[in-house]
């Protein structure tokens, strides 16, 4: 009787959190070029989608460009500016590789539902390098909120109680 009950415990425990991990806690936005010269993407939070300012230290560790010049911008290396939001689907971006080179990452609302928007990079003084124009795609990550762990954690703890 006491296997069949810590049976259905981890069974229930293991649930909880496949369940919860079904609704995403962040999305992870990737870009999509017409001339593949840059690499990039980033992750914002739940509340960084619904209009809240970027700069979660999600966004802020994940954002990063790759360039065809080799070099790559991204918020933990480079002086960077962000400014606006996702929602309503605008955003820019400046990363500064001092002394050398710049990079301004947009996207604006039109058309809509499909982000599109531009990546330029350029010398501090002079033209640009590389020009680049697009969409930005982005899709949920499921993550296991912590109410489930805790519940997860809770009816282990119950089995081992019960053993």
């Amino acid at each position: 009787m006491h296997n069949l009950l810590r049976g259905l415990l981890v069974t229930l425990a293991l649930n909880l959190i496949v369940v919860t991990s079904c609704f995403a806690q962040s999305y992870i936005f990737t870009w999509h070029g017409n001339s593949n010269f840059f690499n990039a993407s980033f992750s914002v939070t739940d509340a960084e989608l619904q209009g809240a300012p970027l700069g979660s230290q999600e966004f802020t560790n994940s954002v990063s460009v790759s360039s065809r010049s080799g070099i790559l911008y991204n918020s933990k290396n480079d002086e960077t500016l962000f400014d606006g939001n996702v929602n309503p689907w605008t955003f820019s971006f400046t990363f500064v590789d001092y002394p050398d080179t710049e990079l301004f990452v947009s996207a604006v609302t039109f058309p809509i539902g499909r982000m599109a928007g531009d990546i330029r990079e350029k010398p501090i003084s002079g033209p640009d390098m590389y020009f680049e124009m697009g969409y930005w795609s982005y899709e949920q990550i499921p993550e296991p909120t912590t109410g489930a762990f805790f519940l997860a954690g809770a009816a282990l703890l119950a089995t081992r109680l019960n053993a």
